[in-house]
């Protein structure tokens, strides 16, 4: 499933991370270095067990959970 950015939120990049505009609410969101780097795997296609995996190999004393079963 590809993620995007709901239509009328813009994103700018900032020296820390990344903030998210959402120019139809006039509400806004500042993201840290690892919530920028999972909304632009995401964003570029990555699943998000890729995207665990790579924050686990950023963080070796991480390991990624088996994904649930529950409905």
């Amino acid at each position: 499933m590809p993620f995007s950015l709901r239509g009328g939120v813009s994103a700018a990049h900032s020296n820390d991370g990344m903030v998210l505009l959402d120019e139809r609410a006039g509400r806004y969101w500042q993201l840290n270095a690892t919530a920028t780097l999972v909304l632009r795997a995401l964003l570029c296609g990555a699943s998000p067990g890729e995207v665990a995996k790579r924050l686990t190999g950023n963080h070796p004393g991480l390991s990624v959970a088996a994904p649930s079963t529950a409905p």
